[in-house]
């Protein structure tokens, strides 16, 4: 069976919720679950009460509080849904929106067993993603000659906002192990997910969903990606709230977000105001939203 599971942790990142879920229901009819942490629990049952999204939450305690918290914890979570009909779960971030049908990543769940994203149309000889990876060399447990071959060659540059697996994926608690050793740093998640890439994918255990168009940023979008072959935005770093980074993405998000809040998707006029997120109550101040 397909399903989709997603995490919040603090409170920051509920509006975003709600517009990732508004827009993911128009492409999708499938399960789908939010990993809560208690923090975040008592709106996320508010957003799970509306019936127009159909959604289930599960209580979920990470596995630390400290930096890189929720990097780690992402990498736990498909595993814990191990169950006999053994699943194909796509993984999405908060910040996203869907814009077309998602079922091409599931199929590739189906074939291969694990599915990972590239970011635009990156790639890891690129001077930001080289660099990022280089960063694992410090971390002994870590295989040293997967740093290498990553770099030796134009791989995609994954970006682990949108990945998906079967909870019994040998990728799964490799990744795991190896983000929590390297949870020191920025964003483990994805530099290990580029060790994952050299490592299953020769062995038909891991496929690259590429182009961009299953994780495209509004700042970085290719120039030979149209808009209407986009299936899946992210507005990563809160481009979507910032429109001194990314006018485009504020621009994008926020006609969505309006949206929501009109139908008032996941009761969010009641809770919006209240989210301590410093770019949305600054949009706020402004009257941008």
């Amino acid at each position: 069976m397909h399903r989709i599971c997603m995490l919040i942790s603090g409170p920051g990142h509920l509006p975003n919720l709600v517009v990732a879920l508004f827009t993911l229901r128009k492409h999708y009819v499938g399960p789908i679950d939010v990993f809560s942490w208690k923090e975040s629990l008592p709106i996320v049952k508010q957003i799970c009460m509306d019936n127009r999204l159909n959604i289930g939450y599960i209580p979920w305690k990470p596995l630390y509080h400290g930096h890189s918290d929720t990097y780690v914890d992402k990498t736990r979570l498909i595993q814990s849904l191990a169950s006999p009909s053994n699943d194909e779960v796509l993984f999405l971030d908060a910040d996203i929106t869907v814009h077309g049908n998602i079922s091409p990543l599931f199929a590739c769940i189906e074939k291969y067993g694990f599915v990972a994203t590239q970011f635009n149309d990156w790639v890891t000889t690129g001077n930001t993603i080289s660099g990022r990876i280089k960063t694992l060399e410090q971390f002994p447990e870590i295989d040293q000659t997967l740093i290498n071959q990553a770099l030796e060659r134009a791989w995609p540059s994954v970006n682990t906002g949108i990945f998906g697996g079967r909870p019994d994926s040998p990728v799964l608690p490799l990744w795991h192990r190896w983000t929590y050793a390297a949870k020191a740093t920025f964003i483990p998640d994805e530099k290990v997910m580029h060790l994952m890439m050299v490592k299953f994918g020769p062995s038909n255990e891991l496929a690259v969903a590429t182009t961009g168009m299953w994780n495209c940023s509004p700042k970085l979008q290719p120039k030979n990606l149209p808009d209407d072959q986009v299936k899946i935005r992210h507005f990563h770093g809160d481009s979507n709230l910032r429109p001194s980074k990314s006018k485009r993405g504020f621009d994008l998000w926020s006609a969505m977000y309006k949206q929501a809040m009109e139908l008032n998707i996941g009761n969010m006029r009641d809770w919006v105001a209240t989210i301590p997120n410093k770019h949305l109550q600054k949009l706020f101040a402004e009257k941008l939203l």
